[in-house]
């Protein structure tokens, strides 16, 4: 076990090198989320020229919501500040020029839904149990990211269904929440 721990940590710490991380600045007593050209490490190596992105959340802004046409990268982003926000935890260095990142207690994701004929239930009661889950766990200290709730069933009752999560998340104080519904 202390073999296995020394080499995950060697190994965060060669990547960290050779892909250019930095140390993030971490903030136990508050609730920020801001990344300076955050990337994402393996989308980077797969593409032939990755552009970095920028994030903010705190106190005042704990939902946020994008936008955009398909194969945009609206799924990576939401992925690559997931991976920022735990590599922080782990108390690893992280993929962007800056990070200011507030401890978080946990982080719930809703971001996709495997069909498979061996599971009876549709794909829109599988994203429906998923989200029921993230709404019944978080806390004011966790990061929630979401990623096309409602794509399982009617246009209009999707919309209506992550209408109402975005509100529950803009109502509930503190929580930070990234949303995407292409």
């Amino acid at each position: 076990n202390v073999m296995a721990e020394i080499d995950a940590t060697m190994s965060l710490g060669v990547i960290a090198r050779e892909r250019n991380f930095t140390k993030p600045q971490v903030f136990a007593d508050r609730s920020l989320i801001a990344i300076k050209g955050g990337r994402h490490p393996l989308q980077e190596l797969t593409v032939d020229h990755f552009v970095p992105n920028d994030t903010y959340f705190d106190n005042d802004s704990n939902v946020t919501v994008i936008t955009g046409p398909n194969s945009s990268g609206k799924s990576i982003y939401i992925k690559q500040v997931g991976l920022i926000v735990y590599l922080t935890q782990l108390g690893s260095f992280v993929p962007a020029e800056q990070a200011q990142i507030g401890l978080v207690d946990q982080i719930l994701t809703r971001i996709t839904t495997i069909e498979t004929t061996v599971d009876p239930q549709s794909t829109f009661t599988k994203e429906l149990t998923q989200m029921s889950k993230v709404l019944a766990l978080h806390t004011d200290k966790s990061l929630c990211l979401v990623d096309e709730f409602g794509k399982g069933t009617s246009p209009v009752d999707g919309a209506s269904l992550l209408a109402t999560v975005i509100e529950h998340f803009a109502e509930d104080s503190g929580s930070t929440g990234a949303s995407n519904r292409s």
